[in-house]
């Protein structure tokens, strides 16, 4: 069984409910970029908003990750993906 990505080794921190492309989303104003280990906090829904191609290394979702649209292409990739209390939609 895999173990939760680590929280403390965190790149990108989703801190304020909104799109995965808008900065203000994110700790720092910073959206994730390749090899980020990405961090949704419980009570966060980030939205998929676009078509990203960045390979990330981790994403753990404590919160809610939703694509809104089977017509946004994500070709997202991570290593490792684990979610917590919340949904992935």
């Amino acid at each position: 069984m895999l173990g939760l990505v680590d929280v403390m080794n965190a790149t990108n921190i989703a801190v304020a409910d909104g799109k995965w492309s808008d900065p203000d989303t994110w700790l720092g104003g910073h959206v994730p970029a390749s090899g980020a280990n990405v961090w949704v906090m419980p009570g966060r829904t980030v939205t998929v908003d676009g078509q990203f191609n960045d390979s990330l290394h981790t994403v753990r979702v404590s919160g809610t990750l939703r694509v809104t649209s089977t017509d946004v292409p994500v070709s997202r990739t991570a290593h490792d993906v684990s979610t917590t209390n919340g949904p992935s939609t």
